[in-house]
């Protein structure tokens, strides 16, 4: 179906005007997208004799350009997660990026691709690409990257492709931040997760990545098999971390597999995620205004891989085009 183009009258902190793109398909989805932050306002999806809105959005588009500190549904980079003390040596080159969380540089600095206006690249039939340019120096990041992401409604199913080249070796990662809560409303806690995860990465006090990986056997972070997500959550909101926030290492060696699913509470309605990359962050957002109203399954690199050799690399170089895949398929029971 054409996508719908509109000008909802809202203008980025730059005076740039900002675009909402309607995704439509036949089997009932509807997803709209924001053009600041290349954004997800909304993913509605049928339900029986009704619909239903599943990820978590300001009912004001202006929270997405005042500040929306939590990333809601936004596209994050231009490397997702925290590096460690916003630092890192490329080439024999030391680089210092901007830090905006504590002493860590987080989802790509104060201005991000998620603080960015991205343009209109082209549309298709259920379908829109969006793309951003972030120049040499942006942030502290080295190179003049551009970037693209693919939104394309299929079935019940939505595929995210990212795509990114540069003229000079950087460190990318890309990923959408949306929060899920397929009930609707309420809390996620008795959400129903599964991942195909047997490992974790360790994280240290600022929630960086040490480089160590450990089994999750025993451990609350075993989702092997389908676990309510608030069974096992009660130590870790003792914690600073208030819940999960947490690396989880897949098996997909860069090639598309189903590394999970989240299911409500009654079990009917079930999303399976299916991604070529190498980690999952599980975040059940502790620090929303509403804790816990919404889940992340962050499809990405492993985060601070920059600073970590033994971590898959993130380093894209003249000549190679960066690729992240992740699809979400939807399915009720009645």
């Amino acid at each position: 179906m054409p996508v719908e183009v509109t000008k909802p009258g809202l203008q980025s902190p730059e005076g740039e005007e900002l675009e909402l793109y309607t995704l439509t398909n036949s089997s009932g989805l509807e997803l709209k997208i924001l053009s600041f932050g290349a954004t997800i306002t909304s993913l509605v999806i049928p339900v029986g004799n009704s619909k239903r809105n599943i990820v978590l959005g300001y009912q004001d588009l202006k929270g997405y350009t005042e500040d929306n500190p939590a990333y809601l549904g936004n596209s994050v980079g231009r490397v997702a997660g925290r590096i460690k003390k916003g630092k890192f040596t490329l080439d024999n080159v030391t680089y210092q990026l901007v830090c905006n969380n504590g002493d860590a540089h987080l989802h790509g600095g104060k201005k991000g691709f998620s603080k960015l206006n991205w343009s209109l690249k082209s549309m298709g039939d259920s379908s829109v690409v969006l793309a951003v340019t972030s120049p040499d120096g942006d942030q502290g990041y080295p190179g003049e990257v551009k970037a693209e992401v693919s939104y394309a409604l299929k079935n019940l199913s939505l595929s995210i492709i990212y795509s990114a080249t540069s003229n000079k070796d950087t460190p990318i990662n890309l990923v959408n931040h949306a929060y899920f809560n397929l009930s609707g409303d309420g809390d996620i806690l008795d959400h129903i997760l599964q991942l195909r995860a047997d490992k974790r990465a360790l994280l240290d006090d600022s929630s960086s990545p040490t480089g160590e990986i450990v089994s999750v056997s025993d451990t609350p972070y075993d989702f092997r098999k389908p676990c309510v997500i608030g069974a096992r959550i009660a130590p870790l909101q003792s914690s600073l971390k208030k819940g999960y926030d947490d690396v989880l290492c897949l098996d997909c060696r860069g090639e598309m597999m189903i590394c999970g699913s989240l299911r409500d509470p009654e079990g009917k309605l079930c999303m399976t995620v299916e991604t070529d990359q190498p980690a999952v962050v599980l975040y059940t957002g502790n620090y929303l205004s509403k804790p816990h109203t919404g889940v992340c399954l962050e499809t990405q690199n492993l985060p601070n891989a920059i600073n970590i050799p033994s971590f898959p690399s993130c380093v894209l170089r003249p000549g190679q085009e960066y690729i992240a895949k992740t699809k979400w398929s939807f399915s009720y029971e009645s």
